[in-house]
């Protein structure tokens, strides 16, 4: 019990510190290289894998792929993030992140009239982060 809670919180600080780079790659290039998440993903789907995070992991995805492909919405590294946050988070906790998120953005989106397009990564971060420290 105590060496799976001692992994829980380095494997939620790697997380943190992952979340922390591509919001700074994000906020300044307005790309992000969350490619290395997958193995992050994989070990947490492993970690909590059930048939109702499977069904609800298929449905998050082909929405997300028609945000990014079809909309132009979403970039293609909030992907990965939307998928980390749908992994470590409970489900209510993941709706009220993006509620979070979205809320956020929007805000910050009338905020700054100039900039057509806002960087998507940080607000997802710090929902996380909102949620993990609150919950």
């Amino acid at each position: 019990m105590i060496l799976y809670h001692f992994w829980g919180q380095w494997f939620t600080f790697i997380i943190c510190l992952a979340l922390l780079f591509l919001t700074i790659e994000d906020l300044y290039q307005q790309q992000a290289h969350s490619n290395y998440l997958w193995p992050i993903n994989l070990l947490l789907y492993i970690q909590k894998y059930n048939c109702v995070s499977f069904y609800l992991l298929i449905i998050i995805s082909l929405l997300s792929w028609w945000l990014i492909a079809y909309r132009k919405a979403l970039g293609s590294g909030d992907y990965p993030i939307l998928i980390l946050l749908l992994l470590d988070l409970s489900y209510i906790q993941f709706a009220w992140a993006i509620l979070l998120a979205t809320g956020l953005a929007f805000f910050f989106f009338f905020k700054i009239p100039h900039q057509p397009r806002i960087a998507f990564i940080p607000f997802l971060s710090f929902s996380w982060l909102i949620i993990k420290l609150f919950t």
